[in-house]
């Protein structure tokens, strides 16, 4: 016995005889269906449209048609064909047309007794073809929807690698020095203006520690300095002293700062550098010149103030003296006097050497004075 409720069978058949023998074989053997019957298939479409069934048991022949009709309407429901005694072409050609099985009639009624077992196996053969054919619509769905993803993921992909390879490109191409070391300081990765730089090639840097440009000439707390920033997550700025692969020195300005992942952990740390060799030469020369330009001022000033001071005394001497030489009624041994004084003055000024710079406080002068 079935269980809850029943399936529901409609029986299109317009011969009486098969009509009543059907309902006796329901009654009698306890049929596990809830089943209507139609005379036609005009009655068939009137309990269709009003019903729900499970299953349709039809005859081939019918007074107002044959089972085809039916079947050519209802394909949702499956549909059992019974035909006359030795119709076996009928039944064939009708589950090609789409019926799931047929039964061919009997003078005795015996097919009937077959009925329960195919109507069973024809709910279960549709029940599982619709499951199939929902499962084959979710499998298209979902490899739609996948295609989809992956077109999008490929899209991405696609997108990655060209920003990924500008980003390559523009590391190797960098005019500066770009390293990539792991949380030691061991080298992981150096483009090509490093071995430019330095003389290393990737091959003897990769696995080494950025010491190996370590100059010596830096104090220690530089590095302190350096490692206490980048390990908390700051970014780092300064100068290094160091040292090519040939031994010769060279100064770089740096930037070191960690790299972090997602979870915001430090993976690596990345160094950008710029080779300043020549700008520090350059800014020593400059302190140089300066220091000398500056070395030159004070001479000069303390030059001039000690001219300044040497030619004014002896030139009071020269003015006052040569106004006392106005006054009138003037004795002779006095203007000798006077005279004496100015030639004195004059001769504290210069110093005459015939044929030679005369100095003056360290300055050379070339000149002579006429007696």
């Amino acid at each position: 016995m079935m269980t809850g409720i029943k399936k529901r069978l409609l029986l299109i058949e317009d011969d009486n005889v098969d009509q009543m023998a059907f309902r006796r074989f329901a009654n009698t053997n306890e049929f596990e269906y809830d089943y209507d019957i139609a005379g036609s298939i005009e009655e068939a479409e009137i309990l269709l449209n009003s019903n729900t069934y499970d299953v349709i048991v039809s005859d081939y022949f019918l007074g107002d048609g044959i089972a085809f009709d039916i079947l050519e309407n209802m394909k949702h429901i499956p549909m059992v064909i019974t035909t006359g005694a030795g119709d076996e072409a009928l039944a064939v050609k009708a589950m090609k047309l789409g019926a799931y099985d047929y039964l061919i009639k009997d003078i005795a009624g015996y097919y009937l007794d077959m009925l329960p077992v195919t109507v069973a196996n024809t709910i279960n053969r549709f029940k599982t073809e619709q499951e199939l054919i929902m499962h084959h619509e979710n499998l298209e769905i979902i490899v739609a929807e996948r295609t989809a993803e992956l077109k999008n993921e490929i899209s991405e992909r696609k997108k990655t690698e060209k920003t990924l390879l500008k980003l390559s490109t523009a590391v190797t191409q960098s005019p500066s020095v770009i390293v990539i070391t792991d949380l030691k300081g061991n080298l992981e990765y150096v483009n090509p203006k490093f071995t430019e730089l330095t003389g290393y090639t990737s091959e003897e840097a990769i696995g080494k520690s950025a010491n190996i440009l370590k100059s010596g000439d830096q104090p220690d707390t530089v590095y302190n300095e350096l490692w206490e920033a980048i390990s908390s997550g700051k970014v780092w700025l300064g100068e290094f002293h160091n040292k090519k692969k040939n031994g010769e020195f060279f100064w770089e300005s740096v930037s070191i700062s960690p790299i972090i992942d997602e979870q915001g952990v430090a993976i690596n740390y990345i160094k950008v550098a710029k080779d300043i060799t020549e700008h520090k030469k350059a800014e020593s020369e400059l302190i140089s010149a300066m220091k000398k330009a500056e070395e030159s001022d004070r001479l000069k000033s303390a030059f001039l103030a000690n001219m300044s001071h040497e030619i004014r005394t002896p030139m009071n001497g020269i003015m006052g003296f040569s106004e006392l030489l106005k006054e009138p009624g003037l004795s002779g041994e006095k203007q000798q006097a006077y005279i004496s004084v100015i030639e004195k003055s004059g001769m504290r000024m210069v110093s005459k050497r015939s044929g030679t710079p005369t100095k003056i406080y360290g300055y050379d002068f070339t000149g002579s004075i006429s007696g």
